[in-house]
């Protein structure tokens, strides 16, 4: 950071701190206390001036005067044992060229910003999202009630941070309270009042709360289709959103022509390698892959990789998601070498960038162990999967789908290694979970099904085998295409145990 003015500092910090604790009886000012540390530098590239060494009058004052050009790092922000907000700087090199090509582009990116406001946006850009919380935390608690405007925006900041590092509850709870303000000071047709409720549809989507996902997404749509024209990108971004909540619901027809929907308008009003047409493919991809479609998946998946890997940085989450995806297309298709190269690529993405305790790291744990699993490295499978339930229990809801699917994932492995009453546990644990978390019909309960009447087939409870594999049979005649792969099998199992009986 830099100052815009002449930076008159001083080396006793008793006197600091005195200045600090004056200024805190002016509630509109929030005082901070600057520490400054000056390494490896001279007074040739951070340009200061010791005044104590110059004048009679300063030699008590122990005072260091920086110029305008100076420019320091910031290292720490907290509040010290005084409770006032202390940075600390650290001093550099004006004349290093990557620092004046950094400052360039991050200028470029906070130039809209005023105030701590710009602060904030770096620390963002920056990658320091924690302390950036921080000082929007305390710029929430500093904003006088009556100014709406500045609350609904610091809200919308937080929800986002919140959002990025995977805790979803928290960021649910802020843009909760985000539009409760905006419904009593907005119109309801208002499309800020949309984007929020958009906001809150993808939170409970990530959160496994799928009906309130849905409504959330629908309310969305009916501002939208008021107030914009038909072919306007926000309402391809809801199209699609609703298309994604019918997926997970297991709707997949209903979710494709939300998709399709969402494509239209897309290839129609953007560039052809914008990041929501990638977004776009990507969805339907998934969806494809649900039913399995696994090379019309595939194909829409390569378009979505093409785009990104044009348009992010290498290191993108959004790239590893992709790459995550197009290893479960080989996964499902046996060809696992390429299934693990794919995985592989995400995980070094992941956890570069991503939290040790993000959802989205738990997918790709998961995903390298289902690889690891099927070709027989049963230690290293479990080793995976239980990383990965780790995280979800740590970071998602209560009977999260996701944590149904590690406990399966794991009763699958036991399950292969003739460890029965093992793999048993872990399945009926799953099966609660998604009874709870899912609609009596989804297909994720078809698997589970198919799971506990193999583990009791191979235990020689044939009857018991077999009520599994007819309840997983009704519910796929529901929610699957009748050429399914699951549902081939369990016609296939139905016809053999009942020979046995």
């Amino acid at each position: 950071m830099s100052f815009s003015t002449f930076l008159l500092t001083t080396t006793d910090q008793e006197l600091a701190i005195k200045i600090c604790s004056s200024v805190r009886q002016h509630t509109e000012i929030l005082p901070v206390l600057f520490q400054i540390k000056i390494e490896h530098v001279t007074s040739k590239n951070t340009p200061f001036i010791v005044l104590n060494e110059l004048s009679y009058d300063y030699k008590s004052r122990k005072d260091i005067l920086f110029s305008m050009t100076s420019i320091f790092h910031i290292s720490h922000i907290a509040k010290n044992q005084e409770n006032i907000w202390q940075v600390q700087l650290t001093g550099t090199n004006v004349n290093d060229t990557s620092l004046g090509a950094f400052i360039e582009i991050m200028d470029m990116q906070t130039w809209k910003e005023k105030g701590w406001h710009k602060l904030g946006k770096l620390m963002l850009s920056m990658g320091e999202a924690e302390r950036a919380e921080q000082l929007y935390k305390v710029l929430l608690e500093m904003t006088d009630n009556d100014d709406k405007k500045e609350i609904i925006r610091l809200y919308e900041i937080l929800g986002n941070i919140k959002y990025q590092n995977g805790s979803y509850d928290e960021a649910s709870h802020f843009f909760e309270r985000k539009l409760q303000i905006e419904q009593k000071f907005l119109s309801p047709y208002h499309s800020d009042v949309a984007s929020t409720y958009s906001s809150i549809g993808v939170l409970y989507s990530k959160m496994g709360k799928l009906e309130k996902a849905l409504l959330s997404h629908q309310k969305a749509l009916e501002i939208q289709k008021h107030i914009l024209p038909s072919n306007h990108p926000n309402l391809a971004i809801t199209y699609d959103n609703i298309g994604t909540v019918n997926r997970k619901m297991g709707n997949y027809p209903t979710a494709l022509s939300f998709q399709q929907l969402a494509l239209q308008i897309n290839e129609k009003v953007l560039p052809s390698n914008h990041p929501d047409l990638a977004l776009n493919y990507n969805n339907i991809a998934t969806t494809y892959k649900s039913m399995g479609n696994h090379l019309e998946a595939l194909l829409f998946l390569q378009k979505t990789r093409h785009i990104q890997e044009i348009i992010l940085p290498s290191d993108s989450s959004d790239l590893a998601t992709t790459y995550d995806n197009i290893g479960g297309i080989y996964q499902d298709m046996n060809q696992y070498e390429n299934a693990a190269f794919f995985y592989e690529k995400a995980l070094e993405i992941n956890e570069k960038v991503l939290h040790s305790n993000h959802p989205e790291l738990s997918i790709t744990y998961s995903n390298i162990g289902n690889v690891k699993s099927h070709t027989g490295d049963y230690v290293s499978a479990l080793s995976f999967y239980h990383k990965a339930l780790r995280i979800r229990q740590t970071s998602l809801p209560p009977n999260h789908p996701l944590t149904a699917g590690a406990y399966i994932d794991i009763g699958t492995v036991y399950q292969d290694m003739k460890q029965f009453s093992v793999a048993l546990t872990f399945y009926e644990e799953a099966l609660q979970m998604q009874q709870i978390s899912l609609p009596h019909d989804h297909p994720d309960l078809v698997q589970t099904y198919m799971h506990l009447g193999s583990v009791h087939y191979m235990t020689g409870k044939y009857s018991t085998a077999l009520m599994y594999y007819e309840r997983g049979l009704d519910i796929g005649e529901v929610s699957l295409p009748d050429n399914h792969e699951r549902m081939k099998i369990l016609r296939q199992n139905i016809a053999f145990i009942e020979k046995e009986l």
